[in-house]
């Protein structure tokens, strides 16, 4: 029988220091909800001598003990600008609270790379997983995931396909109609919304909602108030805004007066290339984006949105996740979160204010 190495400090000794049991002592160590069930002064006491003994828990023998890994698989299918930080800044709120520690992962856009990355998060025995732009292919795979035990959560987009996971999500639909009437109430009649032409508007639900709410509201207003729209739908990968501003100058007849992108930071490419042409915004396009991205309140950039609360949702998915794993829920957990809020900003002027004609 192999012998103890005497220099390696245990849980024991760090109770017995501390003068509590060694169940005590693990649970004041936990950082998880079982720490409440321990005095804040023992704890104290705990996390000292813990300290001062130089205590390394052993985090192989906890998980199999407690059955859990204290993990929470993320997957993302890119880290594109700082979308994917803002979600993790809200997901770990939720998770440092119960104890949990993330594994991030990405899968680009590729159904293999996601359909391996799942399963090497299983390999990792996370306790749940939480997952972003779920891929149709993969829902075989992920119903024995979620069917062994571990709890799977889609996170700002569900596939076309009808599922039985947990989700949160934003109502991108809503939020388009949002945009969409106050486009019109500025007087903008003739109006382009533009959405990056990729995998995700195929496979998408969100994503192909804010193309059917777009058509189906213009098509509702094309006789009341002789509105014309149009949906551009760009290739991935190609320089958006110069490929709108291209576009403009080859469409000199039938120019938009106001043009929604389907999200602040491909806004923000065509508001450059559109001024990089002398286009004035707003007198001559209108120009809106979704998602109330920071910068785009800067007084220098200005550009009107709709207000999507990131960061409370990713919170709601970080909560719903615990609570998935903690078999609290019996049923699929179902979020969504309203767009009601209007950021007005000069991109768009104000309701009622006059066009000025233009030719690119």
């Amino acid at each position: 029988m192999k012998k103890r190495d005497k220099s390696v400090t245990t849980l024991a000794d760090v109770a017995r220091r501390a003068g509590v049991s060694p169940t005590a002592a693990s649970f004041a160590l936990s950082n998880g909800p079982h720490a409440r069930k321990v005095s804040p002064q023992k704890r104290k006491l705990v996390r000292e001598a813990a300290r001062a003994l130089a205590y390394v828990p052993n985090q192989v023998a906890q998980a199999l003990r407690r059955q859990h890994t204290q993990t929470i698989g993320i997957l993302f299918p890119d880290f594109y600008a700082d979308w994917a930080q803002r979600v993790m800044q809200g997901i770990d709120i939720a998770m440092d609270q119960h104890g949990y520690i993330p594994l991030i992962t990405r899968d680009s856009w590729s159904p293999q790379r996601q359909h391996r990355e799942i399963l090497s998060l299983i390999g990792r025995q996370v306790d749940g997983i939480i997952l972003v732009a779920p891929m149709s292919e993969n829902l075989p795979l992920l119903r024995k995931v979620q069917k062994s035990g571990t709890p799977v959560l889609f996170f700002g987009e569900t596939p076309i396909e009808r599922h039985n996971f947990s989700y949160v999500v934003w109502n991108e639909g809503q939020a388009v109609e949002l945009a969409t009437q106050h486009l019109v109430g500025c007087g903008r009649r003739h109006i382009w919304f533009v959405n990056p032409g990729s995998f995700a508007n195929e496979h998408l639900a969100q994503s192909r909602a804010r193309i059917s709410v777009f058509e189906a509201l213009c098509e509702k207003l094309s006789q009341s108030h002789k509105l014309i729209s149009r949906v551009i739908q760009l290739p991935s990968g190609v320089a958006a805004g110069e490929q709108i501003a291209g576009m403009l100058a080859n469409e000199r007849e039938t120019c938009p007066d106001a043009v929604l992108a389907s999200n602040d930071l491909l806004g923000l490419q065509i508001m450059e290339s559109l001024l990089a042409q002398g286009v004035k915004i707003p007198s001559q396009i209108a120009l809106m984006g979704l998602c109330n991205h920071p910068i785009s309140a800067s007084p220098s950039i200005s550009l009107s949105s709709v207000h999507q609360p990131l960061e409370q949702m990713a919170v709601a998915a970080g909560e719903a996740m615990v609570k998935l794993i903690a078999g609290k829920e019996k049923h699929p957990l179902r979020i969504v979160f309203d767009a009601t809020e209007l950021c007005i900003r000069r991109s768009t002027g104000q309701p009622g204010s006059p066009l000025a004609s233009y030719k690119l």
